[in-house]
């Protein structure tokens, strides 16, 4: 569903001003960020948009993920969490006792150190799909070349997404039955569930365009250690 038709869109577009680049400066990216913002949110952009039913309506024009798909991420979620428990009480309980951990620290060193494990790996794996498998972090202005509603994902990404979102799945299970209980319990329930869901709405609407949303991932790494 467009917001107003395409003579409209066009007129309009031509109000928006940038700094197009191929290699652009985090000036430009601020720059630009801003005369997007307020470009795509003038009065002209929403005019005949009716929430929520207008975003419904482009959801489900955008949106594709087959049933067996989401299998695969429960599948996934459920070898993370037999991985995990594997790791904590027989690998772990070698370094516990070799390191000679304090008996405060017994509880939380093997959920440490299965997650600075898990998030070595997968952050590793995203530097190599963009830097060496895809050229795409280095010319981010290829990002959106041959986008379509439906596309393929490449097996490569795939991966990624459902490793990704199946250890969400399992960190809302980790976190009820497996983590030490803290202070920001009801927070990390939160965090997981967000970040899965724009995880799934991502690979469902493609706005991964086989690339982008690598970038977002290896943010989100960063940010959750």
């Amino acid at each position: 569903m467009t917001h107003f038709n395409l003579t409209e869109r066009l007129e309009h577009l031509q109000n928006l001003e940038g700094n197009f680049t191929l290699s652009p400066t985090y000036l430009d990216l601020i720059s630009g960020v801003t005369n997007v913002i307020s470009w795509y949110y003038g009065p002209p952009m929403w005019k005949n948009y009716k929430f929520p039913q207008s975003f419904i309506d482009e959801f489900t024009q955008y949106y594709y993920f087959p049933n067996h798909q989401a299998l695969y991420i429960v599948y996934i979620a459920i070898l993370i969490t037999i991985l995990r428990y594997i790791f904590e009480k027989v690998i772990c309980k070698i370094f516990v006792d070799w390191l000679d951990v304090k008996t405060s620290n017994k509880k939380k060193f093997p959920e440490s150190a299965w997650k600075c494990l898990f998030y070595t790996c997968t952050w590793a794996y995203n530097v190599y799909l963009l830097n060496f498998r895809y050229d795409y972090f280095r010319e981010p202005y290829l990002i959106w070349d041959d986008w379509s509603a439906g596309m393929a994902v490449p097996f490569d990404i795939q991966l990624m997404y459902f490793i990704q979102c199946g250890f969400y799945l399992h960190s809302i299970y980790g976190t009820l039955y497996m983590d030490n209980k803290r202070k920001d319990f009801y927070a990390m329930l939160i965090h997981h569930f967000i970040t899965m869901t724009l995880l799934f709405v991502s690979y469902a609407t493609r706005f991964d365009n086989k690339k982008k949303t690598l970038q977002q991932q290896s943010r989100i790494e960063c940010l959750s250690i």
